[in-house]
């Protein structure tokens, strides 16, 4: 009897500790504090060196701190190692999307989906890869699956209407933006897109209605000698 009292406290006594080191990392996140959380997975990452889920998550925060060098160390070296859950793969994505490597974030992205990642984000970072690499076909194929999947209607029309910017259709780029505007003039990116469109075919008195808040005369004279030179 008792050892079986020293056994069943020694157990309780570990699910106390684990419940306070699952309260300690979910306080932290719910404040966003990432420099924090970084120092506590790195303590953790010294009882636990061969832990991937832990490294994917030390990867996932030094990607919020903006340390993209650290994202990638930690990245490259659970891909070296083979791991391959999706959660994991689409991270890598985003980690070599922000280190400007397109085709590894595209692989990643991919390799993700082919695990199961079904997350609509998903394709909206591949979406804007492509679109970077001027395959503005698949580009729209990708933002199109986004909206089937639901994700946010002006976002994905915004991030169309740069395709149909950069393909030259601005009649296009316009008519999808115009009707949003109307609904929704406070949002930024979508009258920038929606003013370069106007720009471009010349309707600089519509552009410049749009953009009066954010350019004096001499500033968007500026902005349209820009954009006329794209």
């Amino acid at each position: 009897m008792k050892y079986f009292i020293i056994i069943s406290m020694l157990l309780l006594s570990g699910c106390v500790s684990q419940t306070r080191k699952d309260t300690r990392e979910s306080d932290l996140i719910a404040m966003n504090n990432y420099q924090g959380l970084s120092r506590y997975y790195q303590h953790q990452l010294q009882n636990s060196p061969n832990d991937k889920v832990l490294m994917a998550k030390i990867a996932k925060t030094y990607l919020k701190l903006d340390d993209i060098e650290s994202a990638v160390f930690y990245t490259q070296h659970l891909v070296d190692m083979g791991y391959d859950d999706s959660s994991f793969l689409y991270l890598a994505g985003n980690v070599y999307m922000a280190s400007d490597q397109y085709l590894l974030a595209i692989d990643a992205f991919q390799q993700a989906q082919d695990k199961g990642y079904t997350n609509a984000e998903l394709h909206i970072s591949l979406g804007v890869l492509y679109g970077g690499l001027k395959e503005f076909d698949k580009a729209l194929a990708q933002f199109n699956q986004a909206r089937l999947k639901g994700f946010d209607d002006v976002a994905i029309k915004n991030n169309i209407a740069v395709i149909y910017i950069a393909r030259q259709e601005y009649k296009q780029a316009i008519s999808m933006l115009a009707p949003i505007y109307e609904r929704t003039p406070d949002n930024d990116r979508l009258r920038m897109n929606l003013a370069v469109a106007l720009i471009k075919i010349k309707d600089y008195n519509n552009a410049r209605q749009i953009l009066r808040r954010d350019y004096s005369d001499a500033e968007f004279s500026q902005l349209v000698t820009t954009i006329t030179a794209l």
